[in-house]
C-alpha cells in the first residue's frame, strides 16, 4: 500500500470447527479503506460488514467511490470464481464520469477500450440508476444515463442526451448475453454514419442477443426528432437483426409534415455497408427549409420525394443516392425549383 493510504478495520477470524488453524472466513466490521495510485483517482470503501471466505466476499450496506463514480448495495455477493456469477443490489450515480480517467483502470482492458470507443469522451450522469443480480447470473438495470459532452469539445461520433431503462433484463447466453426490455430516449442523439439528434421515443427489445454473432428482434415506437436536420415524427419500425443483416421493415412516420414510408438494411459484418429506399409523400417545402436552410428567401408548396441509398463501406463520402422529386402548388423563391430544392439535402 502507497504512502498516504488510510485503512481503519475491525477484525474478527472465524476458525474452522474442527480445530485447525485455517481461517474460514474473515469479516470485517465498520470498514473504511482509501486506496490511492499515482495517476488515478482515490478508490473509498465504506461498509458495515465484510466477510471473506474460501468461496466468495460478501458485502453489506457498504458504499465504493472512485472520481464520480459512486456504488452502493445493501447486500451483495462477489464469487471467488468465474464460472459462479455476482449477486446483489448495486444503486449507481455519476456526476460527469469520465471512464477514460476514472474507470478504465479497474475494468478489463477490451473492455474499457470498446467503451473508450463507443463513448468518444462522453461524460455520464445519474442518479438512480439501478442494477440488480440474481443467482442465474440475469440481470435488470432501471433508470436513467445521460451523456453530456465536455465543455469547449467538439461534438464528436458519441452518444449525446438521455437514456431511461424501462427495464432491460440481460441473462448470460453462452460466450454473449440476451436483452429485452424497452430503452425510451430523451433528447438522445448519435452519429451512425449519418447524424441523428433530439430523437424522442422507444426501443421495445423483445429478444436480442450481442456477443460475437448479435441477432433478435425488436420494434422502434414512436420515434420522434431530427434525421440529418430533418424533422421526424411518429416513426414506427420492426428491427430483425439475423445473419450480419439488419434490417427495418417496414419504416413508417412522418418527415417535413409528409407521410415517410420505406426500408432499410445494414449490413454489420465487414465490410459494413448499408441500403434502403424511402418515400415521402405530401411534405411541407416550407417546413423542409426551415430544418435544413433557415436564412434565404421564404419558399413554400407541397411536394413528394422517392430516394434510393446505398453506402458500401459505412463512410459519409461513400453515401450514393438517386431520387425524384415532385414540387405542387411551389414557390421556390428566385433560384430554379431544382437547384433549390436539392440544396436542402446536399
Amino acid at each position: 500500500m502507497e504512502s498516504g493510504s488510510e485503512v481503519a478495520l475491525d477484525l474478527e477470524l472465524f476458525r474452522s470447527p474442527d480445530d485447525s488453524k485455517d481461517v474460514d472466513r474473515v469479516r470485517l466490521l465498520d470498514l473504511d479503506l482509501y486506496l490511492m495510485k499515482k495517476g488515478f483517482p482515490t478508490f473509498h470503501l465504506q461498509g458495515e460488514r465484510i466477510d471473506i471466505t474460501e468461496d466468495a466476499i460478501e458485502i453489506q450496506d457498504a458504499v465504493a467511490r472512485t472520481g464520480e463514480l459512486v456504488v452502493e448495495t445493501p447486500r451483495a455477493r462477489i464469487p471467488r470464481s468465474d464460472d459462479e456469477p455476482v449477486q446483489g443490489r448495486f444503486s449507481i450515480r455519476m456526476d460527469g464520469l469520465d471512464i477514460e480517467s476514472e474507470v478504465a483502470a479497474l475494468i478489463p482492458h477490451d473492455v474499457a477500450e470498446d467503451l473508450e470507443t463507443i463513448l468518444a469522451g462522453r461524460r455520464m450522469f445519474s442518479d438512480d440508476l439501478t442494477l440488480v443480480a440474481a443467482a442465474d447470473g440475469s440481470a435488470h438495470l432501471t433508470g436513467a444515463l445521460k451523456f453530456v459532452v465536455p465543455e469547449g469539445e467538439a461534438a464528436g461520433d458519441g452518444p449525446i442526451g438521455t437514456l431511461h431503462f424501462e427495464p432491460l433484463s440481460i441473462r448470460p447466453d453462452g460466450d454473449g448475453a440476451l436483452l429485452a426490455g424497452r430503452i425510451r430516449m430523451d433528447g438522445f442523439g448519435i452519429e451512425l454514419g449519418v447524424e441523428l439528434r433530439e430523437l424522442t421515443g422507444g426501443v421495445v427489445i423483445d429478444r436480442l442477443r450481442v456477443g460475437e454473432n448479435p441477432s433478435g428482434s425488436a420494434r422502434i415506437e414512436g420515434l420522434a426528432g431530427r434525421l440529418e436536420g430533418v424533422s421526424l415524427e411518429g416513426v414506427n419500425a420492426p428491427l430483425l437483426w439475423q445473419d450480419g443483416i439488419l434490417r427495418l421493415d417496414p419504416i413508417r412516420g412522418t418527415a417535413a409534415g409528409g407521410a415517410l414510408t420505406g426500408h432499410l438494411q445494414v449490413h454489420t459484418r465487414e465490410p459494413r455497408a448499408y441500403q434502403g429506399r424511402f418515400q415521402v409523400d405530401g411534405f411541407d417545402v416550407a417546413r423542409l427549409k426551415e430544418d435544413l436552410s433557415p436564412t434565404g428567401p421564404p419558399l413554400s408548396g407541397r411536394a413528394d420525394l422517392t430516394l434510393t441509398l446505398e453506402n458500401r463501406s459505412g463512410e459519409v463520402e461513400d453515401l450514393r443516392g438517386e431520387g425524384t422529386l415532385r414540387v405542387r402548388d411551389g414557390d421556390l423563391g428566385e433560384l430554379p425549383g431544382v437547384a433549390n430544392i436539392f440544396a436542402f439535402f446536399s
